[in-house]
């Protein structure tokens, strides 16, 4: 979300003043100032004018659900804040977004510790200004008084000594021992149908080192078999990602050496029952859908685990814009046409890796981006350049790919190459 700089309010305690030709805060009944203008546009604009309902959809586009979800809950918390110090949220001033932040940096939780980290107030402090800036009015957090408080608060929990809290990388031996246990334990054939999925989704989402939204949403479209001199591959179109939202980019899963961690195979298998599954719901109905999916578990029950599934041709679906990870119902098979969210996948993670074995520390130091983290870490520590591995995750800065190098400091170190 792009927003406005303009220069500060007269005063620390002034309001924000209006843009020239500003849209005025539009109130619920209740007094309320609408939030985003992305969330809200919808309600607000004459259901007969086609022009102004297509600007509504193309400036939700603009911001990602997983920005707007952050920014929302970031402006609750200062709305909330206001009401209690009898303060103006929209709009606001400098001096009250900086008593808000300097409020929020002295929470703690029952341990002593913050309660919320100088990442997430720098985060809710855009969400601040983006909202002033959708309703026409100057960012009162663009203010040097809030900038300057906000570093402060930074220094001081650096001073402190605040980490930024990373997930854990999965390392490919972690990898190996999750899909060990997940195909262990799934006896029946609903715990099956569930493995596969999940197999399917953690391995795509570390050979292809995935931020977890971009896994999670990929559709049947999104994928092709290539299959040339340079053997056997998937590739996988991605509509839009953190970094580049408005441009098709793409990676590729290649085959593995290993069957049970072969990225091409552990897609197919689970792509191949969701074909079967979807095509009876299509011409049959849902019972249908039910009977298809016992056919397939039936049918290749006796299969050879140490053998390939993959060189074969992508299954063919009723229509391919329909999400390849979905919620599985009571039933154990997809309730609905709608993708996993990335929450979803976050806490499969985090029972996998209980049901694994791992403690319940180590358990909840994984998360959606561990796969992402562990590719990334894995590739260098095999080796793999830096160019390489930019390909693989679709970085362009190499500092961007250190930050997810979780190898310890003492392993990858040219100390240990001094010769002393």
């Amino acid at each position: 979300m792009n927003i406005r700089r303009t220069s500060p309010a007269a005063r620390a305690d002034a309001p924000a003043a209006p843009l020239p030709e500003a849209r005025h805060a539009r109130r619920t009944e209740s007094g309320t100032a609408l939030q985003l203008v992305s969330e809200t546009a919808a309600a607000i604009i004459d259901p007969d004018d086609e022009d102004a309902a297509a600007v509504a959809i193309y400036r939700q586009k603009a911001v990602s659900e997983n920005t707007r979800s952050t920014y929302a809950t970031g402006w609750r918390r200062f709305e909330s804040w206001c009401i209690q110090k009898k303060r103006t949220a929209l709009p606001s001033s400098p001096d009250t977004v900086a008593r808000f932040v300097a409020w929020l940096a002295r929470q703690v939780d029952d341990s002593g510790e913050p309660g919320v980290k100088a990442s997430t107030i720098t985060t809710w402090c855009a969400a601040i200004g983006a909202v002033h800036a959708e309703h026409g009015y100057t960012n009162p957090a663009a203010d040097p008084a809030v900038r300057e408080t906000l570093r402060g608060i930074r220094r001081h929990r650096t001073e402190a000594g605040e980490t930024e809290d990373k997930a854990a990388p999965m390392m490919t031996a972690d990898l190996d021992r999750f899909v060990t246990a997940i195909d262990d334990q799934a006896r029946t054939w609903r715990q099956q149908v569930t493995a596969r999925r999940d197999i399917a989704l953690l391995v795509l989402a570390f050979a292809g080192a995935r931020r977890r939204i971009e896994a999670v949403t990929l559709q049947v479209r999104d994928l092709t078999v290539e299959s040339d001199a340079d053997g056997y591959r998937i590739r996988i179109a991605l509509r839009g990602t953190k970094t580049r939202r408005d441009a098709v980019t793409y990676f590729i899963l290649t085959r593995g050496e290993n069957p049970k961690l072969c990225p091409c195979c552990a897609l197919l298998r689970w792509l191949t029952l969701l074909a079967d599954y979807d095509h009876a719901v299509a011409s049959t109905g849902a019972d249908a859908g039910v009977v298809a999916v016992h056919k397939r578990l039936t049918l290749e029950r006796d299969l050879d685990p140490n053998a390939h599934y993959c060189d074969r041709a992508l299954p063919r679906f009723p229509t391919v814009k329909v999400p390849i990870f979905r919620a599985l119902g009571r039933a154990g098979v997809p309730a609905r046409l709608e993708p996993l969210t990335g929450q979803a996948l976050g806490r499969m993670v985090h029972a996998r890796a209980r049901a694994a074995g791992y403690s319940r520390e180590q358990s909840a130091a994984f998360r959606g981006h561990s796969m992402r983290a562990g590719a990334t870490t894995q590739a260098l520590d095999n080796g793999a350049s830096y160019r390489e591995v930019m390909n693989m995750t679709g970085h362009q800065q190499i500092d961007t790919v250190r930050k997810y190098d979780r190898a310890p400091l003492h392993r990858a170190n040219a100390t240990r190459k001094l010769g002393l």
